[in-house]
């Protein structure tokens, strides 16, 4: 059994909010990390976080959907992706936001620039056969 990540990070919109919600609930006591929606002007949401998660909303204003979503993105890796943390097994990232063009653009440099990264992406009904594809993604 491979063991558990010791960090996870979720990243999603106001789409995402049910899954992330539902994912969640599922979340072991004792797990530790980030969750970040990228939402609307004005529009705050809770979800049950275990009580090492914490929640970070970003608000979509002045800027392109997805723009604050993937900064926060390359910011989480450039922290905890160096020295004693880069193993992938030591991680574990959810990434919604299905079709939009930069987090998907991101999430695929990320794959190619990282190997073996622990990443996760939710159905996506545009993609062929209504999974999303991504050379090196790890099955939720």
């Amino acid at each position: 059994m491979p063991p558990r990540p010791e960090r996870y990070l979720l990243i999603g919109d106001e789409g995402d909010v049910p899954v992330l919600g539902a994912m969640l609930e599922e979340f072991p006591e004792r797990a530790a990390g980030n969750v970040v929606l990228e939402l609307p002007p004005g529009q705050n949401l809770q979800l049950p976080l275990p009580p090492g998660m914490r929640l970070t909303i970003l608000p979509r204003e002045q800027v392109g959907r997805g723009v604050r979503a993937v900064a926060a993105l390359d910011a989480w890796v450039d922290e905890w992706l160096l020295g004693e943390h880069e193993p992938s097994h030591m991680h574990a990232v959810w990434i919604g936001m299905p079709g939009d063009p930069l987090m998907e653009r991101r999430c695929e440099e990320l794959l190619i620039t990282r190997p073996g990264f622990h990443l996760h992406r939710p159905y996506d009904p545009e993609c062929a056969g209504g999974v999303s594809e991504h050379p090196g993604t790890t099955a939720p």
